[in-house]
């Protein structure tokens, strides 16, 4: 008898154990569900700013152009009543002023709506190329940190390379070591200044996060992923998307798929920007005023990515 009650229990322990364990299952996909909704929404709001603002860009240009072909309209409409009136003069007296007339003929010049364009492309591109001359005055050399890089990266000897290794390697856990996010940062820290670096994306693997943290960041349990965290960083998840770790995940949209990112930091202004380091596109800038943490660059990877700085 006591045989059967204790078959009995553990029939029944067994089975609420598999019913946890759906629950547990039905749970972690409500989640994963809720979180694809938001993200969807987080994208759907994103590209209706995006659209507003190219909308507000539109309205500009043409509010620019209406101004401007008035103010022709205007000029050549009193340019005519002119010559009307000239026309009505003794020959030899228009003849002696027909110098100036063609002058004003030559200052009163049409400019269409593409003009107006190129005109603002071309003023975008130099102040873009003069953002990128400043930024890369402030370049510096990033090493990587062996001490306290997760145990399944693989460094380079020289610290400026590193990749997902499937083998945990045998190291010295210190309380500076990361054992729980595949993370390894930077050597030197930040306290005040401008600085810029770039990393070569050679594999991209299940994805990678760069950016800049916090040296009290979270070390042994996982890291919240976002400036609350004591992180400002960009990722490229295992589906392929990128987002801004923002407090709610910032969905990104590059232009083209970027293999060589471009981190700049203002310390004292308290910005962080990432950029397409080929095109400068700039893919998203974090605004914290003002930093007061001394911030290392920051770098995680996961199966099968490869890193270097350049």
């Amino acid at each position: 008898m006591g045989f059967m009650l204790e078959s009995k229990l553990k029939e029944e322990e067994q089975y609420n154990t598999m019913r946890n364990k759906v629950r547990a299952e039905k749970l972690r996909i409500e989640t994963e569900i809720e979180q694809l909704h938001r993200l969807l929404r987080d994208e759907e709001q994103t590209l209706y700013r995006e659209l507003e603002e190219l909308e507000g860009t539109i309205t500009v240009v043409e509010n620019a152009n209406i101004s401007k072909l008035s103010n022709q309209i205007t000029s050549l409409n009193a340019l005519i009543a002119d010559l009307e009136k000239r026309c009505e003069e003794p020959v030899l007296d228009l003849l002696k002023d027909v110098r100036s007339a063609l002058d004003r003929c030559k200052k009163v010049t049409f400019q269409g709506p593409q003009s107006e364009m190129k005109k603002r492309k071309e003023k975008e591109v130099i102040k873009t190329l003069k953002a990128e001359e400043e930024m890369k005055k402030c370049k510096v050399m990033v090493t990587l940190d062996p001490d306290t890089a997760h145990p399944r990266l693989l460094l380079s000897e020289g610290g400026r390379h590193v990749r997902w290794t499937g083998t945990a390697q045998p190291l010295l856990v210190t309380p500076k070591r990361f054992t729980s996010s595949l993370c390894v940062p930077g050597i030197e820290g930040f306290t005040s200044g401008r600085h810029y670096w770039e990393v070569q994306l050679l594999q991209e693997g299940g994805g990678w996060t760069v950016g800049v943290a916090t040296e009290s960041v979270e070390r042994k349990r996982g890291i919240t992923w976002s400036p609350e965290g004591g992180v400002w960083a960009v990722r490229r998840g295992w589906d392929g998307r990128y987002r801004a770790l923002t407090s709610t995940e910032t969905p990104l949209s590059p232009r083209e798929r970027p293999l060589k990112l471009g981190v700049y930091l203002d310390y004292e202004e308290g910005r962080l920007s990432m950029y397409n380091a080929d095109s400068m596109e700039l893919l998203y800038t974090f605004f914290q005023t003002p930093f007061t943490h001394r911030l290392f660059p920051i770098f995680c990877l996961w199966v099968g990515a490869e890193l270097r700085l350049v």
